[in-house]
């Protein structure tokens, strides 16, 4: 018995419903990157006129077909269509309504584009429409397209003289990422899809080492340090003033009190501004002051101590057995008035506990640098300075990066 593998060919439609917005309808082979803008209005291009079809993440997809429906106003409308894939050109076509469809049509849109086979790599598509005469109106785009059978893909790692190269076990099982030592007092923070040549104050986009990474081709990787220690993922147990991270079961404090609440994000999003704290605490007793470092405003509590406020309020604190605290606005009597985890809104906010009731939802604190600090990023943080030599010794190598640096008797030579 014989097996035929058939590739079923699926549609992609993308609706114009504003200048800068589309709908879609039908499937699409991953979480792809949508982008559409029209100079003038709703699908409308008059001469000068521009109306442009971004799309991104597309990779390793067979295109078959692209179609922009398209009709004129009574008399005319005139442009120039281009269709580029991974950056070339794909179709390229230009004239009056008459050229591409022998008759002026004003009454329906009619189909105009490319049809063939062209496999993409890098998963770009775009597709703009260029107004030489009034008027043409847009109402969609359509996409054929069939996707092979998944493979296995290879991600290179880049670690300066470290290369290796993982790969997937399965097709789409992805790649769990490894870290990297401190090299010359920079801190590994992760893996980036683009190499950062020279020292940068632009923080890329990382993947952290421990996380599943998903290649949809053969990827390179490069590893990112940075000169700022990044945030300690142990918990601290010492009062000590400085900026830290509020943890509470898998979620980050992140925000400003809106309506007596704080939202809450996920804690793998971990270290964005808006969620670090300067936690200023008391040498003489123990209480603390929370201040948002973004917003510049404090978390505090109404006089009744019942809802949270942007008011520099004074917090209590006691430190649990299991290192983490309970941060609470009052006790009275038999009650905690404690800052608190709602798990189902993922908000915080005060809520009043019962002496002896279990405190189960409480913080853990991680210090975090001083985000004023400027931070560089760099793939590259090998390449230190030669150092001095001593005058005693006319004979020395100096490891450089990769390489050797010998010295004899005042000689240099870069040994490759």
């Amino acid at each position: 018995m014989t097996f035929l593998s058939v590739l079923l060919s699926v549609m992609m439609t993308f609706t114009v419903e504003t200048k800068s917005t589309v709908s879609m309808q039908g499937s699409w082979p991953y979480d792809i990157g949508v982008d559409y803008a029209c100079t003038y209005q709703k699908g409308t291009v008059r001469a000068g006129d521009t109306a442009t079809l971004r799309l991104s993440g597309l990779e390793n997809i067979m295109l078959e077909q692209v179609r922009v429906y398209l009709r004129s106003n009574k008399s005319a409308g005139a442009g120039q269509l281009t269709m580029l894939a991974d950056n070339s050109m794909l179709y390229e076509t230009s004239g009056t309504y008459h050229d591409w469809f022998g008759e002026y049509n004003n009454a329906t849109f009619q189909p105009i584009g490319w049809t063939g086979e062209k496999k993409l790599q890098d998963g770009t598509l775009r597709i703009q429409l260029i107004g030489t005469t009034n008027s043409l109106y847009i109402e969609r785009y359509e996409i054929l397209y069939s996707q092979p059978a998944a493979e296995a893909h290879t991600v290179t790692l880049h670690a300066g003289d470290d290369i290796r190269t993982l790969t997937e076990t399965a097709p789409e099982s992805g790649i769990v990422l490894p870290t990297c030592e401190q090299r010359n007092e920079w801190y590994f923070l992760g893996w980036s899809e683009t190499d950062i040549p020279n020292p940068s104050t632009d923080k890329p986009t990382c993947y952290m080492p421990g996380e599943t990474y998903y290649p949809r081709r053969n990827e390179t990787l490069w590893a990112v340090w940075s000169d700022v220690e990044p945030p300690t993922e142990t918990p601290t147990v010492q009062p000590e003033s400085g900026y830290y991270l509020l943890h509470i079961q898998d979620q980050l404090l992140s925000g400003i009190v809106e309506n007596g609440y704080i939202n809450l994000l996920p804690y793998t999003n971990y270290y964005y501004e808006d969620q670090i704290y300067y936690l200023d605490f008391s040498s003489t007793d123990s209480t603390l002051t929370i201040h948002n470092y973004t917003y510049n405003k404090y978390i505090g509590y109404d006089y009744q101590h019942t809802q949270l406020a942007n008011n520099n309020s004074v917090w209590r604190y006691r430190l649990m057995p299991d290192s983490t605290w309970l941060i609470y606005a009052a006790q009275e009597g038999e009650y905690y008035w404690a800052l608190f985890y709602n798990t189902i809104t993922n908000y915080a906010w005060l809520h009043r506990y019962t002496l002896g009731e279990n405190l189960s939802d409480l913080w853990t604190l991680y210090r975090v640098p001083d985000p004023a600090v400027q931070a560089r990023y760099w793939s590259h943080p090998w390449h230190t300075a030669v150092e001095s030599v001593p005058a005693t010794k006319n004979d020395f190598t100096i490891p450089f990066g990769p390489y050797r640096l010998h010295i004899h008797d005042g000689h240099k030579t870069l040994q490759l």
